[in-house]
């Protein structure tokens, strides 16, 4: 019985804390950024978000990498803002509620930061 049962309990504690750490560490949920609340949705591995702008609403979509040992994750994708668009690219500490990015502007020749703290 032994035999079976510290097999059985060690592998119910891996994947217990590989699934924790896969949920924890995306860029799902509400965010205070450098150009106002982004609020991103995920769905089939395609994320989602919205943001206000001065004339309306801004969104983003993107995908998510990981690096191999789960210490931070990507998120890469486009953003629009009516006839605007551009990209980005966030990049997220598994251990941090913080993510540093970039944007730039396909329509002129801008770029900048967008960084954002995760709102709890």
């Amino acid at each position: 019985m032994k035999k079976i049962l510290v097999p059985a309990l060690l592998c119910f504690i891996i994947a217990t804390f590989t699934n924790f750490t896969q949920k924890s560490c995306n860029f799902v949920g509400s965010w205070d950024t450098d150009w106002g609340i982004l609020t991103i949705t995920e769905q089939s591995g395609k994320y989602k978000g919205s943001y206000p702008v001065n004339y309306g609403t801004g969104y983003i979509t993107g995908e998510m990498t990981k690096d191999d040992w789960n210490t931070y994750v990507i998120l890469k994708g486009t953003w629009t803002e009516g006839k605007a668009t551009g990209k980005f690219e966030f990049k997220r500490f598994c251990n941090r509620n913080s993510f540093t990015g970039t944007w730039t502007n396909d329509n002129v020749k801008e770029k900048g930061t967008w960084n954002g703290t995760k709102i709890e």
